[in-house]
């Protein structure tokens, strides 16, 4: 509908709907009248309609509707994306909560890159485009919400995140497990950090809420694991990573093992955000003091 078309109904409606409310408080029989006065104001408003309607006004409203379901379809496809790179990254056979849609994708399966995976998926949902009231967007939302925020679920992102992560700074570690170098150990942290930079729990909650969902056990899960996992990595880091129950006593004895796991820090996805990370939440000058 073109703005002189638009102007033109607006008057037109505005004169009639004051006749009749001019009519309805002086009297009612002015009424009468008052249909006769703006009948021909009314066919001129149905002639416009009939004429230019169906090229015009309505050819624009189909438009927009088009535009807004193909905004959402390829909002759908992004978020479908993430997801199933987030399921490729996290397991490597079919589970009730992947399926298998995500055997087509590729994705690293290291714990840096599953942290970043993950927070991309999260960027797209807090994103003003991204359309949350579809099918699917719930659908990653009660997922988000259910199975990934279970750290009981064995494989799932909170799993992940909670327990087999974590498992890895235990001082010292349990018989029979894997001891790990600094430099692993350094790169784990610094996924850690980019977790803990990156959150905004407002944001997402706010987004989800206007689509009228909730990712309240995901966003518990996830404040739970942030102070314990940054507190493990300045722990591990203060016993000199050697696999002995934790000394603080030791912090500032192992300058070369230290160096070691800041290095490694350097070696991760996401290099553009790295220093961010490691200035503000891990701090490279704490470190020489290790």
């Amino acid at each position: 509908m073109t703005d002189l078309g638009i102007n033109f109904v607006s008057g037109c409606l505005r004169a009639i709907s004051t006749c009749f409310t001019r009519a309805y408080h002086s009297k009612k029989t002015a009424m009468a009248g008052c249909v006769r006065i703006r009948k021909f104001d009314v066919l001129l408003v149905l002639a416009w309609l009939t004429c230019f309607g169906h090229g015009h006004g309505l050819h624009s409203a189909t438009s927009i509707r088009t535009q807004l379901t193909s905004d959402c379809s390829a909002s759908d496809r992004n978020l479908r994306l993430k997801r199933e790179t987030v399921c490729a990254s996290l397991t490597q056979s079919p589970t009730p909560w992947c399926g298998t849609s995500w055997l087509n994708v590729s994705a690293k399966g290291d714990w840096p890159n599953q942290a970043v995976y993950l927070q991309n998926l999260l960027t797209a949902l807090e994103a003003s485009d991204t359309c949350l009231n579809t099918s699917y967007a719930i659908d990653t939302l009660q997922w988000l919400n259910q199975a990934q925020a279970d750290r009981n679920i064995s494989g799932t992102f909170m799993w992940t995140y909670l327990v087999f992560q974590v498992q890895y700074y235990d001082m010292p570690r349990k018989p029979g497990n894997r001891i790990e170098s600094p430099a692993t150990l350094g790169r784990k942290c610094w996924a850690f950090a980019y977790l803990r930079q990156l959150w905004n729990a407002t944001t997402l909650e706010r987004a989800v809420a206007g689509a009228g969902q909730s990712v309240l056990n995901f966003t518990t899960a996830y404040n739970t694991a942030v102070p314990l996992t940054m507190n493990l990595c300045e722990e591990v880091m203060a016993n000199c990573f050697v696999n002995a129950s934790y000394d603080p006593s030791r912090k500032g004895t192992c300058p070369l093992s230290i160096g070691t796991g800041v290095i490694s820090l350097f070696q991760c996805p996401q290099v553009a955000v790295i220093s961010a990370c490691c200035n503000k939440v891990l701090d490279i000058g704490d470190f020489l003091t290790y």
